[in-house]
């Protein structure tokens, strides 16, 4: 069985070009989750969170469970 895979991400109300920008400044990926059948949402990932994912050895492809808040 599988580690399950968890990030906890932050919706946000606002997009755009100088939005990321001062997103990525504070700390934050921007990014947007897609699902079917629903509208695109916009969320922030904390950079150090997405970073320890990335480094934990789980590779390209993983399923994760992304909570937003």
């Amino acid at each position: 069985m599988k580690e399950e895979i968890v990030l906890e991400v932050v919706k946000r109300d606002k997009t755009g070009k100088e939005v990321a920008k001062k997103l990525r400044q504070n700390g934050f990926i921007p990014g947007v989750v897609y699902g079917a059948g629903e509208k695109p949402t916009p969320v922030q990932i904390p950079t150090n969170a997405f970073v320890k994912f990335r480094r934990s050895g789980h590779g390209e492809n993983a399923l994760i469970t992304l909570n937003i808040k």
